[in-house]
């Protein structure tokens, strides 16, 4: 049985995507021009507030049950790297991935996906300043993605972001839907936020 080559990863972290996938234990994080950028800051706990999983796995669930009945594509996780340009790398992990299907003619990448989502949805967290946040839709727009989500779990409410126009915000009940990334999608913005109701 073959064993896979040790892979040295400086005190700084990985700067390439394959140094991520070869960096054993590796914690949740990104890279950003070629600097590891860790998703949890100095004093964080390494973890997540529950009602953050909770809007984040209801958000997969609603796509994935979509993707899967219209076998569109391909849902993925928070632990999904996209990687958006190399040299230096930029690695994104949204928190909820769209590729659809056109995408995926040689199969499912067995290592980092080459390139952006069709969708990405970032869940926000207590690490995620404005600057931090902006840059994330920034770099999916400019490198393919089109759309972009960005849920705000105090507000209850969805930016929406697509290249080319301005972003609009949804809440309440209303109606979230996929436009031409995720044709006949539709929600009501408050069904992703049901969990955290009592």
């Amino acid at each position: 049985m073959a064993t896979a080559a040790r892979v040295e990863i400086g005190p700084a972290g990985p700067t390439t995507a394959e140094e991520l996938l070869a960096w054993p234990d590796a914690p949740p994080g990104e890279i950003v021009d070629g600097v590891w950028v860790p998703k949890y800051q100095e004093g964080e706990v390494t973890g997540t507030r529950f009602g953050h999983g909770l809007v984040a796995l209801r958000i997969a669930r609603l796509i994935a049950n979509h993707v899967d009945a219209y076998r569109l594509g391909r849902t993925t996780a928070s632990e999904t790297a996209f990687r958006l340009r190399r040299d230096p790398d930029l690695v994104r992990c949204p928190d909820v991935g769209f590729v659809s299907g056109a995408r995926l003619t040689a199969g499912v990448p067995r290592g980092v996906f080459e390139g952006a989502p069709d969708l990405a949805v970032e869940v926000l967290s207590p690490s995620n300043t404005a600057a931090r946040q902006h840059d994330k839709v920034v770099d999916f727009l400019r490198y393919g993605t089109r759309a972009v989500w960005i849920v705000d779990t105090d507000r209850r409410t969805v930016a929406v972001h697509v290249a080319g126009a301005l972003p609009w915000r949804c809440g309440g009940d209303d109606p979230l839907d996929g436009g031409d990334v995720l044709p006949e999608f539709s929600v009501p913005t408050s069904a992703l936020f049901v969990d955290l109701d009592p």
